[in-house]
């Protein structure tokens, strides 16, 4: 299963085991099953060949595939950000019929991205795009 993929890759890269035989297979994997996954399993792949030093041995096309569905992730999530930034932090008592209305509207919204699971690169980005300043280093 695609969980299954990025808890391999997770594991290995946090236990400091390298294969790259296996990881070159998990990323053909995870490529080639994007449509089955829900988005942090693809995120773990990725930030588990990033920091493990993969990148460089992984298939490129199948690694610009996962790319690409990160970014598109990413930019799906700051678009939607930029469009509701200013929406105010409290609403107007609604009737039970227009809350259900409003609810409704904000779960299809949240359909169209998800940011739990950008993972910790696509989050510090949108972050830092958003004003937040980030401690690095020395400053945590």
């Amino acid at each position: 299963s695609p969980q299954n993929l990025g808890n391999t890759a997770w594991a290995y890269n946090r236990m400091g085991y390298r294969d790259e035989a296996l990881m070159c297979a998990i990323v053909e994997q995870a490529s080639t099953r994007l449509y089955e996954c829900q988005g942090q399993e693809v995120l773990d792949v990725v930030e588990s060949i990033s920091t493990g030093g993969y990148a460089e041995v992984v298939g490129q096309r199948f690694w610009g595939d996962l790319m690409a569905w990160t970014s598109q992730k990413y930019e799906r999530a700051r678009r939607f950000l930029d469009e509701n930034a200013a929406l105010p932090l409290s609403l107007p008592a609604l009737s039970e019929f227009d809350r259900a209305l409003a609810v409704q509207d904000y779960r299809d919204s949240l359909t169209a991205f998800d940011i739990i699971g950008l993972g910790f690169n696509y989050t510090s980005r949108l972050l830092t795009y958003l004003g937040v300043l980030l401690p690095e280093g020395a400053e945590l």
